[in-house]
């Protein structure tokens, strides 16, 4: 029976593929791992090509022909509310092979760790020398793709940042993995770990899924910090990828949003904002340009000069080289009605745009009007 379900999955799976539209660049990869040319699709958010000096997190993706437009869509949509992130698609040759841990109870798939031995040591470097990367990465499965991404956490829970397994198959191998993971759950250091199961089914393996694995991770006073498992009421197999990426999203960057009340509640808000955020996620996290831009925008509209100013000059902190930091210090400069000052600033920032033919030409025209 459990074979049936799965075979209606594959087929259904397989609709998807064949009727999912390009998003973002096709890139074509010679494997030595795997002995064979492989494709992955990256997309990249929106101010990737404007923000030269920032760093984004990347999410890898299984299955990529089914859940690369939609989480990649959703994802720079959700841009500003959690933070802009490349998405990597992965796809399969040999779907069952490459993403299926075991091969029956207990005996492991050579095929399986293989693939996750390309992910790891060519996609990602790949990933890394040709973006610029933040050290922040997640693992990101679906049904077969949410039990490979639960076992990678088991094999290696160091090798991502986080690793989000939604509605996972943990039928393959007889649910042995549910033997395994225990040990994996008494590490003191962790990543973050997601798992979203469907609450409408006609077969009784996601509910049972669910009441073993919340057992394990609430015996674990230490999880409560970086894992959660939630059972979704009213999605079912195909559903849950949709709506568990984005709550597992939005839980993992939650408080991502600085706004002006909070900024306004004390003098270094902006900083402790995004401290308390690198604090939490574990890599350095910094506004974005557009961030600072928006913030500092909004003051000058409200007449609060001096917080303007302050975080102008913050932005110049954290982009000391940017021409943007210096078109924001213009913007104050010019709001305070120190047009030299502010012709000052637009000298420097044309200087740092030497790159941006067409944005030296808007900065030269800024200043002839002043």
């Amino acid at each position: 029976m459990k074979h049936y379900f799965y075979l209606i999955i594959f087929f259904i799976l397989s609709m998807a593929h064949a009727s999912a539209s390009e998003l973002g660049q096709q890139i074509k990869l010679q494997s030595k791992i795997l002995n064979a040319e492989r494709t992955i699709r990256v997309s990249l958010p929106a101010n990737y090509q404007t923000e030269g000096f920032y760093q984004f997190p990347v999410l890898y993706l299984t299955d990529a022909e089914s859940q690369f437009d939609h989480l990649a869509s959703t994802i720079h949509y959700l841009s500003g509310t959690i933070s802009p992130m490349i998405v990597v698609g992965i796809s399969q040759q040999q779907r069952f092979s490459e993403l299926a841990p075991f091969t029956s109870e207990k005996t492991e798939s050579a095929a399986s760790a293989q693939f996750f031995d390309f992910i790891t040591n060519e996609v990602k470097p790949y990933i890394n020398k040709h973006y610029r990367t933040a050290d922040f990465d997640i693992l990101l499965g679906h049904s077969l793709g949410g039990v490979f991404t639960l076992n990678a956490y088991y094999q290696k829970p160091y090798s991502f940042s986080a690793f989000i397994a939604l509605a996972p198959s943990l039928a393959w191998g007889n649910e042995v993995l549910l033997d395994y993971l225990p040990k994996s759950f008494a590490n003191k250091e962790q990543p973050f770990l997601a798992i979203h199961l469907e609450g409408e089914s006609t077969f009784a393996t996601p509910k049972k899924s669910f009441d073993a694995l919340s057992k394990l991770i609430n015996a674990q006073s230490h999880l409560r910090a970086t894992h959660t498992i939630e059972l979704l009421d009213g999605e079912d197999h195909m559903s849950v990828a949709h709506l568990g990426s984005y709550k597992t999203l939005k839980g993992l960057f939650s408080n991502w949003f600085l706004s002006l009340p909070k900024l306004s509640e004390k003098e270094n808000a902006l900083t402790q904002h995004y401290q308390d955020l690198s604090d939490k996620l574990g890599y350095s996290v910094k506004p974005t340009e557009y961030d600072l831009w928006a913030l500092t925008s909004a003051l000058i509209s409200q007449k609060n000069l001096p917080m303007a100013l302050s975080v102008a000059q913050q932005a110049k902190a954290y982009y000391p080289k940017s021409h943007f930091s210096y078109s924001l210090l213009a913007d104050v400069a010019q709001a305070q009605q120190n047009n030299t000052l502010a012709k000052r600033h637009l000298t420097t920032a044309i200087q740092f745009a030497k790159s941006d033919i067409e944005r030296q030409q808007k900065y030269q025209a800024r200043m002839d009007k002043l």
